[in-house]
């Protein structure tokens, strides 16, 4: 039983580290994008558009003077550490830089740069993003007491039928 408690304690404790390492490296990617972003600019002498998107950084668009990409690493457009595409918003709707870049995060869901999205416009809040997670960590310490409650049960089920039985 004490070889079980340990097991689960040892899954659970690295998840807050684990979980931060993915924001902390979308922010990361969403650094470097912007810095691609930066060199497209300084080349074109403008941002991409809407339906260009990011795609621009990669592919030269139609008719357009000074590029000198592709302005990313790889050929083929980031995703964020939870495999979702970075939205990208020309002229900015939500921060106050020219553009909007910005990860669903976590949950998928575009929160339009709030709650759990991770942006180029503002800091990610450690403290939401903890709170947001801490129904998954109290999840398996629920299973675990029911697995304890429910093997004292059957122990104290058989103790009292070899009790009945002497």
């Amino acid at each position: 039983m004490v070889c079980i408690i340990m097991a689960v304690a040892g899954f659970l404790f690295p998840y807050k580290a684990y979980s931060r390492s993915k924001l902390v490296a979308t922010e990361a990617r969403i650094e470097v994008i912007s810095d691609a972003i930066a060199q497209f600019k300084s080349d074109t002498g403008r941002y991409p558009t809407d339906q260009e998107g990011l795609g621009a950084l990669l592919k030269k668009p139609i008719d357009l003077k000074g590029w000198n990409g592709p302005y990313l690493k790889y050929l083929v457009l980031p995703v964020d550490m939870w495999g979702n595409e970075y939205v990208y918003k020309h002229p900015s709707r939500y921060g106050n830089k020219a553009y909007d870049l910005y990860s669903f995060g976590q949950n998928g869901q575009d929160d339009y740069g709030e709650r759990d999205d991770v942006t180029n416009w503002k800091q990610v809040d450690y403290g939401y993003y903890d709170k947001y997670h801490q129904i998954k960590k109290v999840v398996p310490y629920v299973g675990l007491l029911l697995i304890t409650i429910a093997s004292v049960y059957l122990v104290l089920r058989r103790w009292k039928k070899n009790e009945r039985r002497s």
